[in-house]
């Protein structure tokens, strides 16, 4: 389900959004509700630039950008160790933001997972690959080989410690932090159009 352009009619388009979010959506609405929908899942996504509304099944074998294979799949078993899930092969990323007195590109979006979601999140820390750029040195072995001259066993409890910080609750106290959505689907819908889907919500 994808609209690529607004509808003939604005206002349809935006009911019928809104329709569909009050449908299948119900307990991100709930949330959005005690900050008087201020409060919102915010996802960038360059390659979606000029998408308005689009469902979307999230991929549970995510290739990492910039975080190394190995790693990823270090993190992975400690994550669902801890919470039960592969969040980093499985999760989708977002961070909480405001809506109202911003401003926003065509490569901006809210995300409203479809139905019961969980997130996972680390409080006063950003990004995990930046926490891991500021400490690899520190594990560096020089043997070579597939780690690229790491100390695995090091970096496994680093990253056990470090996961074992990691929360599945209070979302409202996030601020600047990463958020790893877990849900089997997602609407994403331009921040733009949402603007005025949120004004017809609050009606």
């Amino acid at each position: 389900m994808k609209f690529n352009r607004y509808l003939n009619e604005e206002d349809k388009s935006i009911e019928e959004t809104l329709a569909i979010l009050k449908k299948d959506c119900k307990p991100i609405l709930n949330w959005m509700k005690k900050s008087d929908y201020d409060l919102f899942l915010y996802r960038w996504n360059s390659k979606k630039a000029g998408t308005i509304f689009e469902l979307i099944t999230p991929r549970k074998d995510r290739n990492p950008s910039d975080t190394p294979p190995w790693l990823q799949e270090i993190y992975d078993d400690a994550f669902e160790k801890k919470f039960g899930v592969r969040a980093r092969s499985s999760g989708v990323f977002c961070q909480v933001r405001q809506l109202r007195n911003q401003s926003y590109s065509s490569g901006s979006f809210a995300v409203f997972p479809v139905g019961k979601f969980k997130y996972i999140w680390k409080p006063k820390m950003a990004d995990l690959f930046v926490r891991w750029t500021e400490v690899r040195k520190e594990f560096r072995s020089g043997t070579g080989g597939v780690y690229n001259d790491y100390d695995i066993n090091s970096v496994k409890a680093w990253a056990t410690d470090i996961i074992d910080t990691y929360t599945d609750k209070n979302l409202d106290d996030v601020i600047l932090e990463e958020v790893m959505l877990i849900c089997d689907k997602y609407y994403l819908v331009s921040c733009m159009h949402m603007l005025s889907v949120m004004e017809k919500l609050e009606k």
